[in-house]
């Protein structure tokens, strides 16, 4: 599974906590257990920033339980 564009392009990481409530809540986590890593591609001319990415991960849940919840 890859993230959305949107997210990683468009927003750059910022201010997504909406869009990815909606990408968990989209049917993804139907797939169970055969749902396996999510990958998030980045643009090339992203520049690294720390404190966006920690941001950002902070918002990833870390098992399904963390994603139903909070989708």
């Amino acid at each position: 599974m890859k993230g959305p564009r949107f997210i990683t392009h468009a927003k750059k990481l910022r201010d997504v906590e909406v869009l990815l409530a909606n990408f968990l809540a989209s049917g993804l986590l139907r797939l169970g257990p055969k749902l396996g890593p999510i990958l998030w591609q980045f643009p090339p001319k992203l520049g690294f920033s720390r404190e966006r990415f920690e941001s950002f991960f902070r918002l990833l849940p870390r098992t399904m339980a963390d994603a139903a919840n909070d989708g």
